[in-house]
């Protein structure tokens, strides 16, 4: 997707699902307990919680907490639909 928009996107970061075990049918089903944890949240319009759920296995547990007063939570929390969308195709 970003490969399409060309030189409007200057740099990207990829981050991959929590499934970070090396049995391929425990990450399916991890992969698929997060995606429905996703859905839940974002189909409920739990914004922070859909970011929370994002970031955490990527952040220490403590994070979370601090960056909820930061404005990138709140860009965050602003489009977690393209986030799942992506997750969904990925």
């Amino acid at each position: 997707m970003a490969a399409a928009l060309g030189d409007a996107i200057a740099k990207l970061a990829l981050y991959e699902p929590p499934c970070g075990t090396g049995d391929l049918d425990i990450a399916r089903d991890e992969f698929a307990r997060y995606r429905k944890a996703m859905n839940e949240r974002v189909e409920a319009n739990r914004r922070d919680a859909a970011v929370a759920l994002f970031l955490a296995d990527m952040v220490p547990p403590d994070a979370p907490k601090e960056l909820r007063q930061s404005p990138e939570w709140q860009r965050m929390a602003a489009c977690p639909y393209a986030r799942l969308r992506q997750r969904r195709h990925g």
